[in-house]
């Protein structure tokens, strides 16, 4: 019986043979939930995510690393606290990503706009522009208002949209 806490590498290279879909890819460490990631996270050790036990080691839960999803700190606070571990990788598993967040929230403000004169609807499109820019922070955390963070991102789109 495992005695400390494994490795973020080593619960990462668990899961990535267990649910592939938890890791994206083993090189580029993300959260199991939203699929956060940072340019600045090299390795899995220096990524800031936390380790969430799926059982709490107080209601039974080992430190085996099959018992820990690495979440950002968002999706740790949102994680369900539960005895059974499928419901904690259910959760996991349908929690929206961070982009879909995204897209539907700045969807949802711009239909508010009455004085903008286009219609975003190719929530697609939107996802694949998100996805060729670099967040540096979680648009749902604490530290960073979201709007502002998105606004250079709205007026890059909707300019790239007029000019096609």
């Amino acid at each position: 019986m495992r005695i400390s806490v494994p490795s973020k590498l080593g619960i990462a290279q668990y899961w990535a043979n267990v649910r592939p879909e938890f890791v994206i890819d083993i090189g580029e460490p993300s959260c199991f939930a939203c699929h956060l990631w940072m340019n600045d996270w090299d390795t899995w050790q220096t990524a800031i995510l936390d380790r969430c036990h799926i059982v709490a080691a107080n209601c039974g839960g080992n430190l085996e690393p099959e018992n820990f999803l690495l979440l950002c700190v968002t999706c740790h606070r949102e994680a369900p606290m539960a005895n059974d571990p499928a419901i904690m990788i259910d959760w996991a598993l349908r929690h929206e990503s961070w982009i879909d967040c995204v897209t539907r929230e700045m969807q949802s403000g711009l239909r508010g706009c009455s004085n903008l004169d286009m219609d975003i609807t190719h929530i697609e499109r939107f996802n694949l522009f998100l996805r060729a820019r670099a967040f540096d922070r979680h648009p749902m955390s604490d530290y960073v208002d979201s709007v502002k963070a998105l606004i250079p991102m709205m007026r890059a789109y909707i300019s790239s949209l007029v000019s096609e």
